[in-house]
């Protein structure tokens, strides 16, 4: 409005100036027309006035226009009238017309009348004009003073500069929210340089290029000289001025901000979200769908815009139901149903959750559709499966229940409290409980005791540990209750969920007073043998043996199996031959307890027999064999594996013959290893079998090493220490002494098995003085 107004003050003051010349002109007009009017007149009145006196009589003519139409008017009316007369009137009068007294008379008339008409006509136009001025000059104030409040009034900030940037108005917002300086401190001021922090700004460079161009601007930008505040900003170039307008908009950019952030994210949201979306116009044409829509429907978003959704997927169902909410304007949802894409028959029938929301216009008119969709595929998928695997799990329940029902085994089920939910009737039988009793008063009536009789705690019954997470096999008690009391077996492991909690426990238990009451016996009878076999086999390893020869050191070591229930197999033997010899002997039985004894005790005593009749090794292995062979008691059918030497202590000679045993070793004084690799077949499986003997002769400070497989066959995990193990370990305790070395070998086998040893084993270790 303030614009308008200012356009039209513009166009008054041009006006005025239109006016204002025609009034000089008029005025100019007037005085030349006063003075040739008065001229006439004393020309008229006086025809022979002299030329002399007429400077006088056009001074009063001048002084008149000069009051009248101004000065200058007045000096130029002067002039002309004086030059007007000499050479208009007179002159030109007298010389066509001669001076008559008619003729002058009619002259004058005339130029009166002529001079009478414009002095008349300069008359009117000259109080025309002035009315017009001052009407003009009156609206024209009454409008600056319009113009001058509505600036004032209005919220939006307005400036005026002229063209050298100068501030010529500045309206009362301006002064307060832009400039914070009065009116009177801001006009004349150059605006670049009260407030430099402006120039460079999108503000600076605009303004100019609207002075430059002459054409109206219109942006937006941040001011400054307001600590960045926004502004809408309209400049309007007029003659030389630059008039701007200036709005705040600093809240609405906030508010812009703010609906992009919340556009962005809602992109987020929309384009992220497992949902399908999906936006048509009232004909059910894509307008916009979501990242997840395209995906499930296999195609890219800007394949749909623009194409229709039944024209892609028809189907007269769905159809129906988008015309009916169009229709009436009621939104639409439904669960769980199906779908069978026309496109992709391959995927089979799909399950969707999907709501239809129409959009109305300022009419009420359904403009637009909101088409959401969930695919509930997966569940409908899975509850089916739930469904079928819970039939499937009632069934196989009912099975199990019949099948608990017929086992002879008690079974007992406790919920996670550790209350009896189910027991079966042989559980009853066997805790001797009535028919009739509660589940849950069952606990009540039974005790648990070790077989040895302590009474065990409430929290390690087998169904409290397994409630723990534990699993129990075959732990046994004595079970008193009220009505009976025996021995059972019990088994208890936790039952698990889904996710591997602990939601209960299941124990089967069983009878078995009359299984302990054998074991008892059977152990009884075991540790009866097992006192004989172990006296007798303190009878034939002998303790602290020497050597029979002097000059000849020996030593001996012997380890039973870490199951000590167990009587091992393994022996060995030092004896004197006479003339210098003695018999070194080194074996194993196969087997263990009272009959591995009796035969080490016939393998050991015949070796002896043997060796004092014939110092022949190889004789006395093949005497031994067939002796063993024939041998047809029963249990004495395991085979015994020997190693037996000759040694002649005055020369250093060894004789040896080998019966499937572990080969002996030599470790010369050079800490050289030799192995005794001549061997033959086991004793006492093959009769009549032959058996060769090798020689071997022993330097001072050689020693014969001799293990059984107890030593070898030394276990970690799959790996067996061996006979390679040996060797490396030898190296190492040679030079320790003849106890160091035996004492070490053993270390060695127990050190690669762990501490343990699975089999008896056996060291003997002959040194040459």
């Amino acid at each position: 409005m303030a614009v308008g107004e200012r356009d039209r003050n513009v166009k008054r003051q041009e006006l005025g100036r239109r006016s204002s010349t025609c009034h000089g002109i008029a005025g100019y007009a007037f005085a030349v027309a006063s003075v040739a009017l008065v001229v006439t007149a004393i020309d008229l009145l006086n025809p022979h006035f002299p030329l002399g006196r007429f400077p006088i009589a056009l001074a009063l003519t001048v002084g008149a226009s000069a009051y009248l139409f101004g000065l200058r008017p007045g000096i130029l009316a002067y002039g002309l009238g004086l030059v007007a007369h000499v050479h208009f009137f007179v002159a030109p009068m007298h010389k066509l017309w001669p001076p008559s007294d008619a003729m002058e008379g009619w002259a004058s008339l005339t130029a009166f009348v002529i001079g009478a008409t414009l002095l008349l006509v300069s008359a009117i136009l000259v109080r025309n004009a002035r009315a017009r001025v001052e009407l003009l000059a009156h609206d024209l104030l009454q409008s600056n003073e319009r113009t001058s409040t509505v600036l004032n009034s209005i919220t939006d900030s307005f400036f005026s500069l002229d063209s050298e940037w100068r501030f010529v108005d500045v309206n009362n917002a301006a002064q307060c929210t832009i400039f914070h300086k009065s009116f009177a401190d801001l006009v004349g001021k150059v605006y670049w340089e009260m407030f430099p922090v402006a120039v460079g700004t999108e503000f600076h460079r605009r303004c100019l290029e609207a002075v430059e161009c002459g054409e109206p601007a219109h942006f937006e930008a941040r001011l400054r000289v307001v600590e960045g505040a926004w502004f809408e900003i309209h400049a309007y170039p007029l003659d030389g001025r630059l008039d701007v307008y200036l709005r705040g908009i600093t809240e609405r950019k906030a508010a812009e901000e703010k609906l992009r952030r919340q556009r962005e994210l809602l992109s987020a949201v929309t384009d992220n979200t497992d949902a399908h979306l999906v936006f048509l116009d009232r004909d059910f044409n894509f307008l916009w769908v979501n990242p997840a829509y395209a995906r499930a429907c296999g195609r890219s978003q800007d394949e749909f815009v623009g194409r229709n959704h039944f024209e892609l997927y028809p189907h007269e169902e769905n159809e129906s139901i988008f015309r009916r909410v169009r229709d009436a304007g009621e939104p639409f949802a439904v669960k769980e149903k199906p779908f069978v894409f026309a496109d992709h028959p391959e995927w089979g029938t799909t399950y969707w959750d999907w709501t239809l929301t129409p959009i109305k216009d300022g009419e009420d008119t359904v403009c637009n559709l909101v088409f959401s969709l969930m695919d509930v595929t997966h569940d409908v998928i899975a509850r089916q499966e739930i469904q079928r695997l819970r039939a499937e799990a009632e069934h196989r329940a009912a099975e199990l229940e019949s099948f608990i029902a017929s086992m002879s085994d008690g079974v007992a089920l406790f919920s996670s409290a550790g209350e009896v939910v189910l027991a079966n009737q042989a559980a009853r039988r066997i805790l001797g409980v009535p028919a009739d009793l509660p589940l849950a008063e069952i606990p009540l009536h039974y005790r648990l005791y070790s077989l040895e009789g302590e009474e065990i705690p409430t929290e390690q019954f087998v169904s409290r540990r397994a409630l723990r997470g534990e699993t129990i096999t075959s732990a046994r008690f004595r079970v008193v209750t009220t009505w009976t009391e025996g021995v059972i077996s019990a088994s208890a492991a936790p039952v698990l969920d889904g996710e591997g909690h602990v939601v209960g426990a299941v124990t089967i238990f069983r009878d078995v007073r009359e299984q302990v009451e054998f074991e008892q016996r059977r152990e009884e009878l075991y540790q009866r043998e097992h006192k004989i076999a172990d006296m007798l086999q303190q009878a034939l390893i002998p303790s602290g043996l020497s050597s029979p020869v002097p000059g000849w050191d020996i030593t001996t070591r012997y380890l039973p199996a870490w199951l000590e229930a167990e009587v091992g197999g393994d022996f060995y033997d030092v004896f004197d031959l006479g003339d210098g010899k003695i018999g070194v002997l080194i074996g194993d039985v196969a087997g263990k307890g009272l009959l591995a004894a009796m035969r080490v005790s016939a393998a050991r005593y015949s070796v002896r027999s043997y060796a004092l009749l014939d110092a022949n090794p190889a004789a006395v292995m093949a005497r031994v064999n067939d002796a063993l062979s024939r041998d047809e008691a029963p249990g004495f059918a395991g085979m015994v594996t020997a190693f037996f030497a000759v040694v002649d202590t005055k020369t250093g000679e060894v004789v040896y013959a080998n019966g499937g045993h572990e080969p002996p070793m030599v470790h010369r004084s050079n800490h050289v290893i030799e192995e005794l690799t001549v061997g033959g077949p086991a004793l006492g499986i093959i009769e009549e079998a032959t058996y060769e003997q090798a020689f071997v002769h022993l330097a001072p400070e050689d020693t014969l090493i001799m293990v059984t497989d107890g030593i070898t066959e030394a276990r970690r995990g799959a790996k067996v220490w061996g006979k390679d193990g040996l060797l490396q370990h030898l190296p190492t305790i040679c030079c320790s002494g003849l106890e160091g070395i035996a004492d070490g070998i053993v270390h060695g086998a127990k050190a690669f098995s762990g501490g343990k040893l699975h089999d008896d084993a056996a060291v003997v270790v002959l040194r040459v003085g």
